[in-house]
């Protein structure tokens, strides 16, 4: 948690604001149309799976079900400990090609 409040908020927030004051810093358009909305989406998807990691097979289970899946709703009903895994770790690593992309595409001359 350390370090992901320290990467995601204190650290642009810091610099930002102490480069403002003691220079004429002039913030680049991408880094407030996409770099901070993008660090503030994924600090708040990451915190709310850390908050929420052992209610989410209960969660997932409830949605199986719905869906007639009730040999998938048993096993996701049992799992208490949750970690980032494969899938999550993949589902990072796709967020991040995202993200490259769309700084890419709209904002090419700044990156």
């Amino acid at each position: 948690m350390g370090t992901l409040i320290g990467s995601n908020i204190t650290n642009p927030l810091l610099g930002i604001g102490l480069g403002s004051v003691l220079s004429t810093y002039f913030v680049p358009l991408p880094l407030v149309y996409w770099d901070l909305p993008m660090e503030t989406v994924t600090a708040a998807i990451l915190l709310t799976y850390l908050l929420t990691k052992d209610d989410l097979g209960e969660a997932l289970a409830g949605v199986a079900g719905r869906f007639g899946l009730d040999r998938t709703a048993g096993r996701l009903s049992t799992v208490r400990e949750r970690h980032l895994g494969r899938v999550g770790a993949l589902l990072l690593i796709a967020l991040y090609i995202l993200y490259l992309v769309v700084r890419i595409v709209y904002f090419p001359a700044d990156f």
